[in-house]
């Protein structure tokens, strides 16, 4: 086997982890008189000296505090894993690792690459299978790795992983997360620009849900308000056409007649108010609570769900509406994110 080889010192239990202010405690005085990792002096770092399983293909650039650089094909395990195990033209990698072994490392023996136990690291590949190495799950977006010997445009993919206890990306302006950008990607087969971003808290994609859209949802819940602000002065005006009915009918009084057995006349204000409220309440009550029904039934398609052809009727009549011939186009009102996914 290949590799550098097992650190073969006399320090006692070195497969076994302990804190480096005890191993140094351990150690004869000449290791700790160059080894006291103060000042950017040596230190004698934890597990001793890391043996690395280095294959052929492999460039290793290594460092006196268990960091690494590794230059090969792809290789997220042993010697057997990867697309560089497969004999895959096109599949070389970086592996920036730091703490080789992470909390037990054990300088008796190989150690491969670990997506796992490995303390952090960076791990670039021209084709790899970047789901599958960190076992992340599917979410929306899908895994990158499609298994399709037919059809190459549905093959690996180049891939970058990141990972570490904690991971935080920093910037003194402004970040994006951007998909689609191009029509072909690294292996020349088509992209799937429709691909969004989906952020999956605790690797769990159960209950992933489309991320909302807060001007829409503005918009929408503004006009929802609109809606319901209209329905209160609809109901106003029949509750103050009904008052207005009551108030007559509460001082109505019928005509006398000269005869005590005939019945006596309808009330004339009575008859009156009446017809006055019935016309009011068929003219503007029942109309306008009809429109309003239909309003709120459109509610519900155009912003609760993705109605494409509904939505451009909409945006047509509100364009045509619009003064300004120049103003951009609305891509729709729908509230929830077409491509991005949260849960």
């Amino acid at each position: 086997m290949t590799g550098i080889k097992p650190n073969k010192n006399n320090f006692d239990k070195c497969s076994n982890f302990t804190p480096s202010v005890e191993r140094r405690k351990n150690s004869n005085d000449a290791a700790k008189a160059g080894a006291s990792g103060i000042a950017g002096d040596n230190m004698l770092e934890p597990g001793g000296v890391i043996a690395f399983d280095k294959l052929p293909c492999e460039k290793v650039y290594q460092g006196s505090n268990n960091t690494w650089i590794v230059l090969g094909r792809d290789r997220p395990r042993t010697e057997l894993s990867g697309y560089g195990a497969m004999g895959d033209d096109g599949s070389g990698a970086i592996d920036i690792v730091v703490g080789r072994g992470g909390s037990k490392p054990d300088c008796s023996k190989w150690h491969a690459p670990d997506f796992f136990e490995d303390a952090a690291r960076i791990h670039i590949s021209q084709k790899t299978a970047i789901d599958e190495n960190f076992k992340l799950a599917a979410g929306k977006v899908g895994f990158s790795h499609k298994k399709d010997p037919a059809d190459r445009t549905k093959g690996p993919r180049s891939g970058i992983g990141i990972k570490a206890d904690e991971v935080r990306v920093i910037a003194r302006e402004g970040i994006k997360l951007v998909t689609g950008t191009d029509f072909l990607n690294s292996l020349g087969g088509a992209a799937d620009i429709q691909t969004g971003v989906d952020i999956i808290a605790n690797n769990d994609d159960t209950d992933l849900q489309p991320m909302v859209k807060g001007d829409n949802l503005v918009f929408a819940l503004n006009y929802i308000v609109g809606l319901i602000d209209k329905t209160l002065g609809i109901m106003t005006n029949v509750v103050k056409s009904q008052m207005e009915f009551n108030s007559k009918i509460g001082s109505h009084y019928h005509d006398v007649t000269s005869f005590w057995a005939s019945p006596t006349s309808t009330s004339g204000t009575a008859i009156g108010a009446s017809s006055k409220s019935m016309t009011a309440l068929m003219e503007k009550g029942i109309a306008d609570l009809q429109g309003m029904k239909t309003n709120i039934s459109n509610f519900y398609p155009s912003y609760l769900r993705d109605n494409p052809e509904l939505i451009n009727q909409q945006l047509k009549t509100e364009r045509a509406q619009v003064a300004n011939k120049n103003a951009p186009k609305s891509k729709g009102r729908y509230i929830l994110s077409k491509y991005n996914n949260v849960n």
